[in-house]
Order: C-alpha cells, then sequence, then structure tokens
C-alpha cells in the first residue's frame, strides 16, 4: 500500500493513506485526485521516519520542524 505526502510551496500540506476498493486493491491514487493535486505528491511509503504535517521538503529529503523555535504555523481560519 502507497502512502503519499502532498507538499505545497516545500512544506508538507497532508499525508494520503492507501484506499481500497472491495476487491482488497488499492484505489490509483490518479483517480482519487486531480493531475494538479498528484503533481504535488511525494511516495513517502518506505521512509523512516514518516514525515507528517509542516514537515520541509526540497525536493529529496524531508526535514521535521524545529522544536522550541516560534511557534506553529496557523490556520487560515484561526
Amino acid at each position: 500500500m502507497t502512502i503519499y505526502a502532498r507538499v505545497s510551496d516545500g512544506v508538507v500540506q497532508e499525508i494520503i493513506q492507501p484506499l481500497l476498493q472491495e476487491d482488497g486493491n488499492e484505489w490509483p491514487i490518479t483517480d482519487r485526485f486531480t493531475a494538479n493535486q498528484v503533481a504535488q505528491m511525494v511516495d513517502v511509503t518506505n521512509l523512516d521516519p514518516q514525515p507528517a504535517c509542516w514537515w520541509t521538503y526540497n525536493g529529496s529529503t524531508f526535514r521535521a520542524p524545529e522544536t522550541g523555535t516560534g511557534s506553529a504555523p496557523q490556520s487560515p481560519l484561526n
């Protein structure tokens, strides 16, 4: 099963878990999202540690946010 990170402007916005069809096969990511959304996704299935929201991505490496410096990003709904 494939796990994706959707990255926008170098920051992980969401982690997308696999979705299974009734027959147990994984639903293709290209059938679940638009081409523009799929273009923002990076396969993170085999990474350890797994990236999470707010991690940064430079095109080849994920990095966890630094702790203890500044405040967490604010949601646009706050």
